[in-house]
């Protein structure tokens, strides 16, 4: 069964309760802030909310069957702590979104099905100081395909052999500053104790004379 209600100013599915046998339901081009509402729905597959000014998907809830979730040109960018539990996505489009930090990029991985991602026309997938996709492999090395792009397992090999890499530099800097700050904390003692010794010699040379 499938339910579409594109275009029709929709501002609110709070007052929506769910349905039993829905598997695909199409929202876009509404006035959705948020995704309130849409729960208890067991059988739906795929939920398409394009060209919304959506800011969360947090609301999101008891959708275990939700393999497909289409949100084009909205406006989330936050996804750490709201990345809901669907345990079936496969698919997940931020296509022309506004996600400017790959760090949020990590949220998704309690997604344990996801396959797909689509986050073209985004400023952090455009960003050259780093090699987009490769850094979604090494977050999610199960993914199969990034921005209409497949990958393949060479590309898995490599990005975990820099991530292997890029752990053990980081690694290699953390104990050289454990060390820096050992030996500074030692240098300070050394000159705590040498300055109460040479105190101590002064005093007993004032009580002598």
């Amino acid at each position: 069964m499938s339910l579409d209600l594109s275009r029709n100013q929709i501002v609110s599915c709070s007052e929506f309760n769910g349905h039993p046998t829905l598997k695909v339901l199409t929202l876009r081009k509404n006035k959705l802030a948020d995704l309130k509402g849409l729960t208890d729905m067991p059988k739906l597959e795929e939920l398409y909310a394009a060209e919304n000014p959506i800011t969360t998907i947090a609301d999101l809830s008891a959708l275990p069957a939700l393999k497909k979730l289409h949100l084009r040109k909205t406006e989330v960018k936050i996804l750490q702590g709201n990345v809901p539990d669907l345990p079936k996505l496969q698919y997940l489009s931020f296509r022309e979104g506004k996600f400017d930090d790959i760090k949020q990029m990590a949220a998704l991985k309690t997604l344990p099905e996801l396959k797909t991602l689509n986050f073209l026309a985004n400023e952090m997938a455009e960003n050259t100081e780093y090699n987009f996709k490769e850094e979604l492999i090494m977050l999610m090395p199960k993914l199969k395909r990034v921005n209409k792009e497949n990958i393949e397992d060479e590309e898995v090999t490599d990005a975990l052999n820099k991530l292997k890499e890029r752990i053990e530099e980081q690694e290699r800097l953390r104990l050289e500053e454990e060390e820096k700050r050992k030996e500074e904390e030692d240098r300070l003692r050394l000159e705590e104790e040498e300055r109460i010794k040479n105190g101590g010699a002064e005093n007993e040379n004032e009580e002598k004379e």
